[in-house]
């Protein structure tokens, strides 16, 4: 289960003026704009941001893995070719 609550976007600005973003902060151009444990949603235009809500702009937004809901796991296998172990639900 999610362990974030729902949040609204940030729409800080292009570029953005405070670094690092926040969960649900935009604009972002890449991982190094977001804060540790985020990554930088690249957005090609009307997609959701899992854990994100509200007003929004055609931006790029910084985003929580623990927010996807894929239905299954992907573990890295800690191979040499960064790989991963698909496991279906618990």
């Amino acid at each position: 289960e999610n362990p974030n609550p729902l949040k609204s976007f940030e729409n800080v600005g292009n570029p953005p003026g405070t670094l690092p973003l926040q969960r649900c902060g935009g604009d972002c151009d890449g991982d190094a704009d977001c804060d540790i444990g985020l990554f930088c949603m690249q957005l090609k235009g009307g997609e959701e941001v899992p854990g994100c809500s509200g007003s929004r702009n055609n931006w790029d937004y910084c985003a929580d893995i623990n927010d996807f809901d894929y239905g299954f796991t992907l573990l890295p296998t800690g191979g040499w070719t960064n790989d991963w172990f698909y496991s279906k639900p618990l």
